[in-house]
């Protein structure tokens, strides 16, 4: 009798115990950011010098972005693809006609490699992220594949404080891409890292020549990032 109340004392003991910690936990919104992965690429826009990609550029507009997002189970394979444009507006970069899919959940855009005056800004870099769900069961994420297309023509900044000199071009048709893998970091953040990609210009000719103010060292007053949120989410 006393080794079977023994026994029912556990059991209700275990009963309870269960019962606090389902009582204690905390269900998950869709939308908690917390346990969301967001996979990121820092773009820049460059020119040729003469020796390497390394005078700025800020486009006109900006560039068309294909995010593609893969998710793997073994040797299999499940994709996703979502779209986006990003845009400098004058005095950051924002983005429009936002696409996404039902695990591709949203984007987010961190204002970077900047110069110029607080009156008169230019831009020629950014964050970009992407936020994707961490399993489409039975598959896990894997990677996320930034691509862009339809890149606008820009001006190479000089000086300091920066401003516009000389109009370039993206040789278009090229598509240029960078990939990100998992694992990556959890919550929306500017401080968040992943792959990187510089978009090329060339001179209206399609030369390589180096510019009569491209003698001296280049400007490095157009160098530093400084990351501030323009987020948009969809889901």
């Amino acid at each position: 009798m006393k080794k079977h109340m023994s026994i029912v004392s556990v059991l209700l003991l275990v009963v309870i115990v269960l019962g606090v910690m389902v009582a204690g936990a905390k269900a998950r919104s869709p939308t908690d950011v917390v346990v969301d992965p967001w996979a990121v690429v820092d773009v820049t826009h460059y020119a040729w010098s003469g020796s390497a990609y390394d005078i700025p550029v800020e486009p006109d507009t900006g560039e068309h972005w294909t995010v593609t997002a893969r998710w793997t189970y073994g040797a299999l394979s499940y994709y996703e693809y979502g779209s986006l444009d990003v845009d400098w507006n004058g005095s950051s970069w924002v983005i429009s006609n936002a696409g996404t899919t039902s695990n591709i959940f949203g984007y987010n855009i961190c204002d970077g490699a900047e110069c110029g005056s607080q009156l008169d800004p230019h831009g020629y870099g950014y964050r970009l992220q992407a936020g994707v769900n961490t399993a489409v069961p039975p598959y896990g994420i894997y990677s996320v594949t930034f691509t862009v297309s339809s890149v606008d023509d820009g001006y190479t900044l000089t000086g300091t404080p920066c401003d516009y000199d000389t109009a370039v071009s993206n040789p278009e048709p090229y598509v240029y891409g960078a990939i990100d893998y998992a694992p990556f970091e959890i919550n929306m953040s500017c401080s968040n890292t992943g792959t990187s990609l510089s978009i090329p210009y060339e001179y209206p000719a399609g030369g390589r020549g180096v510019p009569h103010w491209k003698q001296a060292s280049p400007n490095r007053e157009c160098r530093g990032w400084d990351w501030r949120a323009l987020a948009i989410r969809v889901r």
